[in-house]
């Protein structure tokens, strides 16, 4: 990074990580990078659409959260959040073509890992949009396009982490964006 680390990006880090004997020096650096981008990219906006995905694979499950844009309105995130359901899909059925799996759409509504929200801040799921895809019957994905608001400060704060209830998903997220911002990883999307 360049320059000095704000003593509220500091905070927000502490907040995320939770290993006993802190973390190596290029993540804690990345995941300050992350936070500090992310921030400013996503600003003092009242909404926010995420995607919280679940993979199950035959190796087992790794939980993902993005944070994908941040609006001024609550109409513009929910058409955002529907557009980016339908976007996901398509690209995900495209993929039928050039994978050896064939994903297919097997039910909507309904995801049984979602962290369960903190009830302690002021920030309200707004809407979700759930769906579940199944190639067999290791290859599965949940996705969870959700609406979050009123945002009274900046999005990246710690409301907003007491509110998402995944740290470690968050960790990652940020760790992701500060690495791509250094030029060392491309970030994981959603799909």
């Amino acid at each position: 990074m360049n320059g000095e680390v704000s003593e509220d990006i500091l905070r927000l880090g502490s907040l995320l990580t939770s290993h006993p004997t802190g973390v190596p020096k290029f993540e804690a650096e990345a995941l300050y990078l992350g936070l500090e981008k992310e921030r400013d990219r996503l600003g003092k906006r009242p909404f926010l659409v995420m995607v919280y995905q679940n993979i199950y694979d035959i190796d087992g499950l790794k939980d993902y959260v993005f944070l994908m844009q941040s609006f001024d309105e609550e109409s513009e995130a929910e058409s955002y959040a529907a557009n980016l359901r339908q976007s996901l899909l398509e690209r995900q059925f495209q993929l039928n073509v050039t994978t050896s799996l064939f994903w297919r759409m097997e039910s909507t509504g309904v995801m049984p890992t979602l962290p369960i929200t903190e009830s302690v801040t002021s920030l309200n799921a707004l809407s979700d949009r759930i769906y579940k895809l199944t190639a067999t019957q290791y290859d599965k994905k949940y996705t969870c396009i959700r609406v979050v608001g009123i945002f009274d400060d900046y999005i990246v704060g710690e409301p907003f982490f007491e509110f998402v209830n995944a740290r470690e998903e968050l960790w990652s997220y940020f760790v992701d964006i500060g690495q791509m911002h250094q030029g060392r990883a491309t970030c994981h999307n959603p799909i």
